[in-house]
């Protein structure tokens, strides 16, 4: 052999994550439920907790996606178009209120609608 054909050794670290008992029966959901409450965030720092993190969402992304995201945009948008049509719809009134006001504003009696339209504005 030469001494061109030798190439260094490279380093290789290898870690196993004893998961196991998080896919007998309920562990899964008691797992995240415990996650979840925890007010604390260090623990999700953690590289098992991680690795197991990444490994979720690969299978839920699409879920959350389809069930939470999609429906917050259609609310969302729904509570624009709202606001937008009543927005428009005060600014209307309150222009229509306004100019009857000013059309009677030079008249000599006031009648009992100017006197309304008056105390409205």
């Amino acid at each position: 052999m030469e001494d061109a054909d030798i190439q260094p050794l490279k380093k290789v670290t290898v870690q196993a994550i004893d998961m196991d008992w998080l896919f007998q029966e309920h562990n899964i959901e008691a797992f995240i439920g415990i996650l979840s409450e925890r007010t604390f965030h260090q623990h999700l720092t953690l590289k098992p907790i991680k690795i197991f993190i990444e490994l979720l969402w690969q299978k839920i992304q699409k879920r959350i996606i389809c069930y939470v995201l999609v429906p917050y945009l259609m609310y969302l948008f729904g509570m624009y178009k709202l606001t937008g049509i009543c927005l428009m719809n005060f600014i209307e009134y309150h222009s229509e209120l306004k100019a009857i006001a000013e059309k009677y504003e030079h008249s000599a009696v006031p009648t009992d609608k100017e006197a309304e339209i008056e105390i409205l504005i």
